[in-house]
């Protein structure tokens, strides 16, 4: 029955406009008012990112604020899933996924949305070796792996080959975000861009 009510209210919050949609969020992160039990954030979430993307170039004052909406609710679900690491969910990806497709549209300003530093912020935040440990790393694990096709790994060598996954796949963001602006690139973010074929 809690379920059927919080997907109740989702649907009807859906069907407001965007700004009592925000005042609603904005009273939930301050507390002012209670949340519905089993609440669908991923729902929020990601209707409002589709709605942002839907709109960009028509109502570009809307679009932000439904983006504004989903960020918020990202980060919500990236403090609530404690399985990895803050910063490094599926919900934090979708995130800066949202902020580089909205970036390519409408260009980049130092805002909480368009604010192209943010994504850089959060791929260097996140990194735990140098660009030569990365280097080192996947050219012994490439040679391992093809040597031991069969060969059984063990926790810490697992998390090490996610490690540069991680990396490779959060460069992603970065190259599509170039794409677009390439006079973002600084000395730092080239350097690693140059090693990208050469991760695991």
């Amino acid at each position: 029955m809690n379920s059927i009510k919080a997907t109740d209210f989702l649907n009807h919050l859906l069907c407001q406009d965007v700004e009592i949609v925000r005042e609603w969020l904005t009273s939930i992160i301050e507390n002012k008012t209670k949340l519905p039990d089993n609440f669908n954030w991923l729902g929020l979430a990601e209707v409002a990112a589709s709605r942002a993307r839907k709109i960009v170039l028509e109502l570009t004052e809307k679009s932000l604020q439904w983006a504004e909406i989903s960020i918020a609710t990202y980060e919500i679900l990236d403090r609530i899933d404690t399985s990895v690491r803050s910063g490094d969910s599926s919900y934090t990806n979708s995130a800066m996924w949202l902020r580089v497709y909205l970036i390519g549209h409408l260009g980049f300003q130092n805002d909480r949305i368009l604010n192209p530093q943010i994504i850089f912020d959060w791929f260097f935040s996140s990194l735990e070796i140098s660009c030569l440990e990365a280097c080192q790393k996947s050219q012994k694990w490439r040679l391992f792996l093809f040597q031991k096709q069969k060969c059984q790994l063990n926790y810490s060598e697992i998390q090490e080959i996610l490690q540069l996954r991680r990396i490779r796949e959060k460069l992603k963001f970065i190259k599509f975000l170039l794409e677009s602006y390439p006079e973002l690139v600084d000395k730092d973010v080239s350097l690693w861009l140059s090693i990208e074929d050469n991760l695991l």
